[in-house]
């Protein structure tokens, strides 16, 4: 007699958990083992979908990005596995994924377990991407200097310090491109500056995936509009997973060593003159380093495959736990 696979539903924000969970979501399902089936529910607002697919995340099945209460999320889930015929063995609430969990008894009424703690496999740079054609897409001269804004949100992201960097830095051998991810904060304000400085380096808006942004990089910036919570550091993660060398202002994104910062230079927020020597710094040894070396110090996967069966490892063992391993989403 031939088992039941293995029901695996994923709950996952695609604004809020970010393009590195985005990503690794859809690994976990494009590459599923043949014991288990996946399924996938956006809490998202309907503009969100576009995104969503860009990242690889089916958008047939989404709710409210928030419930008012746990019961109310509750329902929202027993509905849909009442229309697709089947409760979840395991139900995933990705990080940033908002899941509302005072009472154990509500939530084990929506699948017989729940996965909400930090993974045990690392998530962080799950595809590699080519360099040149992510650069040659941007349009910008081979041998130009690329400084790439990041933060979680987007929004977090400061266009108008980076454009600034980038100012600061373009006196130099190289041209100086400065790529902001698409909603990053102040973008007008930086598009002025560089105008006003007659296009001296050049600022371009990319609305692509983090990790095809950070292949095409040569350093990172993170400098976030404002040290709170909702600033994430899976960005980081990422860009140290790519050997990127890193200028980060402290923040409160920057803890528990979790984000790989060996190959980042951390920097006190508001000094302007340290933040560009640093910059400096980083992009040059951008040019100098030996970026598979550095590589090694990570130890991540970048294979979507290999991701995928070693987090399906870590499936299988909970499905066969007697324990709910309950945690902060």
């Amino acid at each position: 007699m031939t088992a039941s696979p293995l029901r695996i539903a994923h709950l996952i924000n695609p604004r809020a958990a970010g393009d590195p969970a985005c990503l690794a979501c859809a690994a976990l399902m494009h590459h599923a083992p043949s014991w288990s089936v996946h399924q996938c529910i956006l809490a998202m607002h309907v503009d969100d979908a576009p995104r969503a697919e860009c990242l690889g995340l089916p958008t047939n099945i989404y709710i409210a990005p928030r419930a008012t209460a746990p019961l109310s999320r509750q329902r929202q889930l027993a509905r849909i596995w009442r229309d697709t015929g089947a409760t979840p063995d395991i139900l995933i609430a990705w990080p940033g994924t908002p899941i509302p969990a005072p009472s154990q008894h509500i939530i084990t009424l929506s699948a017989n377990r729940l996965d909400a703690g930090p993974w045990p496999v690392d998530t962080a740079a799950i595809a590699a991407h080519n360099r040149d054609q992510v650069r040659a897409a941007w349009g910008i001269p081979t041998n130009a200097r690329v400084l790439l804004s990041i933060a979680e949100p987007a929004a977090a992201c400061d266009a108008w310090i980076a454009s600034y960097l980038g100012g600061v830095l373009t006196f130099g051998a190289s041209p100086i491109c400065v790529v902001l991810p698409a909603g990053a904060a102040h973008v007008d304000r930086a598009l002025r500056f560089v105008e006003r400085h007659y296009h001296h380096w050049s600022v371009i808006i990319d609305d692509a995936p983090l990790p095809r942004l950070l292949a095409g990089a040569d350093a990172a910036l993170h400098a976030p509009t404002h040290d709170r919570a909702t600033v994430r550091a899976a960005g980081l993660a990422w860009a140290a997973a790519q050997a990127l060398p890193v200028v980060a202002q402290a923040s409160s994104a920057i803890d528990a060593g979790a984000t790989h910062l060996s190959l980042a230079n951390i920097v006190p927020p508001g000094n302007r003159r340290v933040l560009a020597h640093a910059m400096s710094s980083a992009l040059n040894t951008a040019q100098t380093s030996d970026r598979a070396s550095l590589a090694q110090k990570v130890r991540v996967e970048r294979d979507p495959s290999r991701f995928a069966a070693r987090a399906h490892e870590h499936l299988a063992l909970l499905a066969g736990s007697t324990a709910l391993p309950l945690g902060a989403a």
